[in-house]
């Protein structure tokens, strides 16, 4: 479940951008050594604090936003 998005966790109807939400769980974890802790009253950290390069952490804390309409739309919009 900790790799879940929340609109899956709440039975929501699912799009690509759950993928997108897990694999931001997966990157922020490889980087920190744990899972993000997200909701409303926690943000993950900022990794650039780790030295990783501004466009991938800003393409994790993306794909990480609870709001799903604020998460990249596919693949290829991380990748741009």
């Amino acid at each position: 479940p900790r790799y879940m998005a929340p609109e899956q966790l709440l039975g929501l109807p699912l799009d690509a951008r759950v993928d997108l939400y897990s694999w931001g769980v997966l990157a922020y974890e490889l980087f920190v050594g744990h899972p993000p802790t997200v909701g409303a009253a926690h943000r993950p950290g900022d990794l650039r604090e780790l030295g990783v390069p501004a466009g991938f952490a800003g393409a994790v804390a993306r794909a990480l936003e609870v709001a799903r309409e604020r998460r990249q739309r596919d693949f290829d919009e991380v990748l741009r």
